[in-house]
């Protein structure tokens, strides 16, 4: 019952944050959806019967469609024809400009390089909807708009490493690179190849169902809203 609740409360927030978005066309529709929630939070009444934050279910039923949905709007030959600027900007670009946080954080704040890193590691990585809810309403140059884009579809990889690197060296005191590397490599290679394997045979699937006899519409689209939620939860 308290996830009703919270569900409705949440998403007649989203209808109101919305609403004003369409008269403050200054501000990115995010930033008012944020302030939105912020002020709702800080209504004794409201905030109690929103149930707290679960970051598997979120990770599972929000970021992993959105990235999905996300990434199939982008073509495939344009990733192949950027794949050295996606590595360059999602790869290079993050580490070089978290390392150089890293040591500003902790020479301007005073901050421990541990905590430092784990602050920078949240910060780095730019998220596809972020992205698309900071350009809205502003005019970019076409060619840094899929830059930005296509790095921003492939940097999971990297700022979830890199986080998780910065919370094992805040607890232990050591900074394994051998071992961040090697699960950067699981988590980028390995993901690539299993979201591969399990989004072809979720095609199959969805493509034998809608040649068969047995073909129904709303079996074929819960299948298509939940592959991105499959793909995550077998990976």
């Amino acid at each position: 019952m308290d996830l009703y609740i919270s569900a409705v409360i949440i998403l007649v927030l989203v209808a109101i944050s919305n609403l004003a978005a369409k008269f403050i066309k200054v501000i990115p529709r995010t930033y008012i959806n944020l302030f939105m929630g912020i002020i709702f939070a800080c209504i004794p009444l409201i905030s109690k019967l929103v149930i707290g934050f679960d970051s598997e279910f979120f990770m599972s039923f929000v970021i992993a469609p959105l990235l999905f949905f996300d990434g199939q709007q982008t073509r495939s030959f344009l990733v192949q024809r950027k794949f050295k600027e996606i590595l360059g900007t999602a790869i290079i670009l993050a580490l070089i400009s978290a390392t150089v946080g890293l040591f500003a954080v902790n020479k301007i704040f005073k901050v421990g390089l541990p905590l430092a890193l784990i602050m920078i590691a949240i910060s780095t990585p730019t998220d596809a909807t972020a992205l698309d809810s900071v350009r809205e309403g502003r005019d970019v140059p076409k060619r840094t708009e899929v830059v930005l884009k296509m790095e921003s579809l492939f940097n999971d990889a990297s700022g979830i490493i890199l986080l998780q690197a910065a919370v094992l060296w805040f607890k232990t005191g050591e900074l394994s690179y051998t071992r961040n590397f090697g699960d950067f490599l699981i988590s980028a290679v390995g993901g690539v190849i299993l979201g591969a394997g399990v989004a072809f045979i979720t095609m199959v699937i969805r493509q034998m169902i809608i040649r068969s006899r047995f073909n129904e519409t709303s079996s074929h689209l819960l299948i298509y809203f939940a592959t991105p939620i499959l793909i995550y939860l077998v990976a």
